[in-house]
């Protein structure tokens, strides 16, 4: 099992935890109330400052309930938090966005499209990764012979 250094540097932040002990990834919740109105993207706080493990990052990701309940999607659809971005401001946060026309799959949803998002919604879920980074070695001829260009397979 990983040991991670957690602070938390806001009231009412909720610890990520795992919700089966078969899970891959762990809940996060925001920790204030939140409302995004249709066309809005809304800075959402956790109230909390992880430190992935060593050669891990942390990969941020919408729970897939997040949708469907509340209408929102996560503004920049996944979030890589490198190891060092750990400081006493680098608080998490949430990029919360509503379409503006709140249509969802390209239907009408019903949900609680005009509530408060409470504090304690678990919105997301994380997952530590683990890293490998890349000598990158310029090459003065082609790698390999062309395969046709995007879309060629199909």
């Amino acid at each position: 099992m990983l040991e991670v250094k957690i602070n938390v540097v806001r009231e009412g932040a909720t610890l990520p935890e795992y919700h089966t002990e078969g899970a891959a990834g762990f809940d996060l919740a925001i920790c204030e109330d939140t409302l995004v109105r249709p066309g809005e993207t809304v800075k959402a706080p956790l109230g909390l400052v992880i430190q992935a493990p060593e050669d891990h990052f942390l990969f941020i990701v919408p729970r897939s309930s997040t949708a469907k309940k509340w209408g929102v999607s996560l503004g920049n659809t996944v979030g890589i938090v490198d190891r060092d971005f750990c400081g006493p401001e680098d608080e998490l946060a949430l990029m919360l966005h509503r379409d503006a026309t709140s249509d969802i799959f390209g239907h009408r949803m019903t949900f609680q499209s005009m509530d408060v998002i409470p504090a304690g919604t678990r919105l997301a879920q994380g997952l530590f990764i683990p890293v490998t980074q890349a000598l990158f070695v310029p090459q003065d001829e082609p790698i390999a012979s062309t395969r046709g260009g995007w879309g060629s397979t199909g």
